[in-house]
């Protein structure tokens, strides 16, 4: 005998056992793409609009690297392209791989998932092509080093501070009206 039936009598907790298991728990809510996608677009282009700002305020305080600083810019546009035309497809493909919110912002991506992702449509196989022609021009170019180097002795500078915060306070949104959709 449970704890509980020794105070209520054995019929009525049966009934009232079979009674709870009849209703019906809570539907979990239907995450959409609609719901989703309007977020994921905004983070893209903040994505791609603070890569830019980064750019133009290196250039501005360092001249010197206006074809470095526009070409790492290129590279972090393009990865960022990627990266929402991969969630878009393993979306409409899987959707159980998005179980959270917290899995749009770090999922993981097989060797099987980006083969399947390249032949699934030729621009994505003009991207991914992209993305490393861009990503070997940067790690190749001459001002790289420098250019990191100046970027992380900036990063805590005035204009680039301001950038970095405003642009995590936009991003934070976007990653609530994700999770608004859950």
């Amino acid at each position: 005998m449970l704890p509980c039936e020794a105070h209520i009598d054995h019929s009525l907790f049966v009934a009232f056992c079979g009674l709870v298991a009849l209703i019906p728990a809570p539907a979990a809510a239907q995450v959409t793409w609609g719901c989703l996608e309007p977020a994921l677009k905004s983070e893209l282009e903040r994505k791609l609009a603070f890569q830019e700002e980064l750019a133009t305020l290196a250039k501005e305080e360092q001249p010197d690297f206006v074809d470095i600083a526009a070409l790492s810019a290129a590279t972090s546009t393009a990865q960022f392209e990627m990266r929402y035309a991969r969630i878009g497809r393993l979306w409409h493909t899987d959707q159980n791989r998005f179980a959270s919110a917290d899995a749009f912002w770090s999922f993981p991506w097989s060797d099987e998932d980006n083969e399947t992702w390249l032949s699934s449509a030729p621009k994505h196989e003009e991207l991914s092509e992209r993305v490393d022609a861009l990503q070997q021009r940067t790690t190749e170019h001459p001002d790289i080093d420098a250019y990191r180097e100046f970027m992380f002795q900036n990063r805590a500078s005035e204009p680039f501070l301001q950038a970095a915060i405003t642009f995590g306070e936009e991003i934070k949104a976007d990653r609530e009206r994700v999770a608004a959709c859950y």
